[in-house]
């Protein structure tokens, strides 16, 4: 649990007081790569591994999309950014990636933080930042893999919306397509708790089930709390009034708004799946803790009166004292008959006990 927390709670870097637009990378982190696509209507070019001089220029005749990964390396870091005149305090949230969703306005950009989930078995959230400029846009995530290479395969198509429209739209489909990777993530989580919801009645569901369903719901938690995050970054950029976002796109947006809607009320329910079968597992370990106390105390019901006989006659009473001291145990058959009382109230017992249906009955026979 504490290493699960540990790699979710990412720290600060910089200390206290530290002079802001200061650019600390962290050591561990993998080095820059930079992929550039540069497309319009009818052409689309792609370089790999380049370095940031080898970025091509920014040109009003196509749509430049910078995409880096990995933040190892302040001296490329910051040569990206001068080529796209990116501000130091948005260049220090890009590298301290323990940033809250949250969208910003310069003056010739805007600059948005989202959070992408990756297929690690924890709501583990990568930082990826988006600058949504003129004519280009420029994205800085933390690790290599995304969710972007469906957007790669469009970018080839000529008939693709995306290589009719201009940068903002382009910004708009990889918004899009982080939000949308969330729909998988909660799939995978609703089959975990499928699998739970099996194992909560059965006879042998351990506390390993309740670990697994606090993990679930704090999760769940984290995942909610950024999706909830996301929906008013998206709200803040259908409601910005920047030249940079045409019509065509602020229309896309409000699908994207929906999206995050349909996220949070998704999460929401998959929380109260979560209590709900932590309550039906209390409930079930409930139920065969009175089973078992049901039945021991019907054991230790039969056995009282059978003690009661047992130690009545067991008292060591002299009859040559007086005729009056226990008679039957000078008889032929007094043992016989203490015997045959005792199964008779035993049996009388259980046939009382089954008649009351606190033996015997349906509901016990169901019960896990």
């Amino acid at each position: 649990m504490a290493n699960r927390l540990r790699r979710l709670i990412r720290p600060r870097r910089s200390r206290p007081g530290t002079a802001p637009g200061t650019i600390l990378v962290d050591k561990n982190a993998p080095p820059p790569s930079i992929d550039v696509f540069q497309f319009n209507r009818d052409n689309v070019d792609r370089a790999e591994g380049i370095s940031p001089s080898e970025i091509p220029p920014l040109s009003d005749d196509v749509v430049t999309w910078v995409n880096v990964v990995g933040l190892g390396d302040a001296h490329v870091i910051e040569a990206i950014a001068d080529r796209f005149d990116i501000h130091d305090l948005a260049l220090e949230d890009v590298v301290n990636t323990h940033q809250r969703p949250k969208m910003e306005q310069y003056s010739d950009h805007l600059y948005v933080v989202l959070r992408m989930p990756n297929d690690s078995d924890i709501a583990d959230l990568e930082q990826v930042s988006i600058f949504l400029g003129k004519n280009y846009v420029l994205t800085w995530q933390e690790a290599d893999g995304d969710c972007f290479q469906p957007i790669r395969e469009r970018l080839q198509s000529k008939t693709r919306l995306v290589r009719k429209h201009g940068a903002d739209f382009l910004a708009y489909a990889l918004i899009d397509s982080i939000i949308d990777s969330f729909f998988p993530v909660l799939t995978r989580y609703g089959e975990r708790l499928d699998a739970i919801e099996d194992r909560v009645t059965s006879a042998n569901a351990g506390y390993s089930v309740v670990q697994s369903l606090h993990q679930i719901r704090s999760d769940l938690r984290t995942l909610r709390r950024s999706t909830w995050a996301h929906r008013d970054v998206v709200r803040n950029l259908m409601s910005t009034e920047d030249d940079l976002l045409t019509e065509m796109t602020l229309l896309h947006l409000r699908d994207v708004s929906d999206h995050t809607v349909q996220l949070v009320e998704l999460f929401e329910s998959s929380r109260d799946s979560c209590s709900d079968l932590q309550d039906l597992y209390m409930s079930a370990v409930s139920l065969r803790t009175n089973e078992v106390m049901k039945v021991l105390t019907i054991i230790a019901t039969i056995f009282i009166p059978l003690g009661f006989i047992a130690g009545l006659y067991g008292m060591n009473f002299s009859y040559d004292a007086s005729p009056l001291n226990m008679p039957e145990t000078q008889w032929y058959f007094g043992y016989p008959m203490a015997i045959v009382l005792m199964g008779s109230v035993a049996f009388a017992m259980l046939a009382f006990f089954y008649r009351r249906g606190w033996i015997g009955s349906d509901n016990g026979k169901d019960l896990p």
